[in-house]
Formats: C-alpha cells, structure tokens, sequence
C-alpha cells in the first residue's frame, strides 16, 4: 500500500504541475499565431503519442511479459529486448516519416494555414518527433518495473518530467521554439531517469547478451488482442485532429485559445481519473 500512495500522490503533484505549467505558458505566450503553430505540431505527435502511449503498450506487453517471466526468466529476457527493437523500429519508422514530410502532414491536417505558419508548424514538429519514440519505450520500461513490483519509480519520474519542464520554462525567455525544446529535453529525462536502474541491473547486462531468436518465436500479442485499442484510440485522435483543424481556419488565435480550453477540461479527468485507474490497475496487476 506505501509503493501505491506513492503512486498516487506522485500522479496528483505531476497533474498539478502541468496546470501550472499552462498557465505559465499562457502568460507568456498567449493566443497568437506563434502559439498556434505550437499547438498544431503538438497535435500531430499527441496522435502518435497516444497511439503508442505508456498504457496501450503496458496493457499490450506486460501480460505476456510477466507470465514469461514467471515461467522463465531467461525467455522473459528475450522478449523484452524483442518487443523493445521491434516498438523501437515501428515508431521510428513513423517519426522519420513525419520529420521528412513534415510541411506537407501540416498543410495537409490545418489547410487553413499560411506558407510561415506551416514553416513555423513544421521546424516545431521536427524539433519535438522523438519524443514519440522515447514516449513509446517508457512503456516497456514501466512494465518492466510493474512486473516486479515496482510501481512508484515510474510514477515519480513522470513527477521528475512535469518538473523538469516546469523549472526550464523559467530558465529564460519563453518563445514556442524553446517550449519545443523544453517538452523534449523533459522527455529525454524522463527515459534516462526511468531506465537508469535498469540499465545499470546486470539483469539488463545479461540480457544485452543473448542471442535474439527469430521473429516467429516472438508472441506478437498486440497484433492479436491489441488491434480493437490501437484502433479506438486511432479513430479518437484522428476526430481531435479535425476537430482542431476546424478552428484553425477561424482566424489567428483560436487554435491556441482551443488548446487551453481543452487543457482545463481534460485537468480534472486527468487528476482523478487517470490517477485512479492507474493505481486500481497496479492493484490488480498484482492480484
């Protein structure tokens, strides 16, 4: 019960930090064009980032990953490295994608755009793309630690990102450039605090030693039982891509006064549903 009120009071302070952080922004940035090509990049990799979000890839891997690991350690092993390469080599593919072509996802999604907001939209959305990799991957790594019981070192470090962004946004004067840098710079921390004791296990040693059998031998569970959520949450943000899409064809401003709304509306979903069904999901994957 201590690692779980850790858990929660972790996720509470981290949802409370976010609501400082968009006031923050929104003293400082406002409403503009600026902010809304912010808000039109970041729409692109919320898609993603959803998509292949912490609890899509728990819910997918963990199952499999934990009955293996009590059966055999060194299998388990194995199957975390694989799904690992595997959801690394599938976001990257997208995240290279969409950092090739990305004036052209922009004018695509927000027609209503200029050449220098699509300009502006496209060097924040490349600035921010790995974040969709590095976002995917902290899920095998939370899964790791949930299977063995470690629940709260995941939760604090998303405190450690909310943090971490909070104290770069006063680190100088704010523009939406910087603001790019600054989610992917606390994302960045966020994976190497996350993966440190991992890494540094000789469990992690070991199992960068072993030899990957092929592809078949690899119990690809989310291509199985996971479709119908990879398909809910795919047809779920591609209704918040057009629906953000609209409002940007209203003038300039009203995609960032959009994002805001949506931010205080999603804040207390997030502040007590999110932090309640995490920790009633950690107390039954431990049932």
């Amino acid at each position: 019960m201590f690692n779980l009120s850790i858990v929660t009071l972790c996720l509470l302070a981290a949802n409370f930090l976010g609501l400082l952080r968009e006031v923050f922004i929104a003293r400082n940035l406002g409403t503009g064009n600026d902010y809304d090509c912010f808000v039109a990049a970041f729409s692109i990799i919320s898609f993603f980032l959803v998509l292949f979000n912490q609890q899509n890839i728990q819910s997918l891997f963990m199952p499999e990953y934990h009955k293996t690991r009590l059966e055999n350690n060194n299998s388990s092993l194995q199957l975390k490295l694989k799904y690992g390469l595997y959801l690394t080599a599938i976001t990257g593919l997208f995240s290279l994608i969409i950092y090739l072509r990305a004036p052209q996802i922009i004018s695509f999604v927000f027609s209503s755009f200029n050449v220098d907001q699509i300009n502006l939209s496209s060097t924040l959305l490349r600035i921010m793309v790995p974040i969709i990799v590095i976002n995917a991957t902290l899920g095998i790594l939370h899964s790791y630690f949930h299977s063995h019981n470690q629940f709260s070192y995941p939760s604090i470090g998303q405190l450690v990102h909310s943090l971490m962004i909070l104290i770069l946004l006063f680190w100088g004067p704010l523009d939406v450039i910087w603001l790019a840098k600054i989610f992917l710079i606390a994302m960045i921390t966020c994976w190497v605090f996350t993966a440190y004791p991992i890494i540094k296990s000789s469990q992690f040693i070991y199992a960068s030693n072993v030899k990957l059998s092929g592809p078949s031998s690899l119990k690809l569970g989310f291509l199985r039982d996971g479709c119908f959520i990879l398909m809910i949450s795919c047809v779920e943000q591609l209704m918040q891509l057009w629906i953000k899409s609209c409002f940007a064809s209203f003038g300039d401003g009203t995609l960032s006064e959009v994002g805001y709304v949506l931010k205080i509306i999603s804040f207390p979903i997030y502040l007590i549903g999110y932090s309640v069904s995490t920790t009633f999901f950690l107390v039954l994957s431990r049932k």
